[in-house]
């Protein structure tokens, strides 16, 4: 669910855009970039989704 909600941010806003704001959380050791629950997949894993998966198309 997770991914989902993480790929349809990144459409709304940017996909390089939705990247740089969950790499700044991860700096701030707000989520660590390894760091996941079982509700929150890793920040790598949600970078790693996003890349694949967006095509930056806006709604």
């Amino acid at each position: 669910m997770e991914l989902k909600a993480d790929l349809y941010a990144s459409r709304v806003v940017g996909k390089e855009t939705y990247i740089s704001a969950l790499r700044k959380l991860a700096g701030h050791n707000l989520l660590p970039l390894d760091w996941g629950s079982e509700d929150h997949p890793p920040m790598e894993r949600r970078i790693e989704y996003i890349l694949k998966n967006c095509k930056d198309n806006r709604y």
